[in-house]
């Protein structure tokens, strides 16, 4: 699954602090963070509004890979 890049190891406690860093993205409008999702390969689609719980759950996500 991670042919390119080895699959990093985060601890359970970094994931809420990486999900707070999320709003001094300089995308963001005010307190909304906007991320940059992929609806595909290739398919970028611009400002989603995010939560710092929508964060922290994909990262939860991504450590039970």
């Amino acid at each position: 699954m991670f042919s390119v890049f080895d699959k990093l190891t985060l601890v359970g406690l970094e994931m809420p602090a990486i999900a707070e860093l999320a709003l001094q993205d300089k995308k963001n409008a005010g307190s909304t963070i906007n991320c940059t999702l992929l609806n595909g390969i290739g398919n970028g689609v611009y400002d989603q509004p995010v939560t710092v719980a929508e964060i922290a759950e994909s990262l939860r996500y991504y450590h039970r890979l």
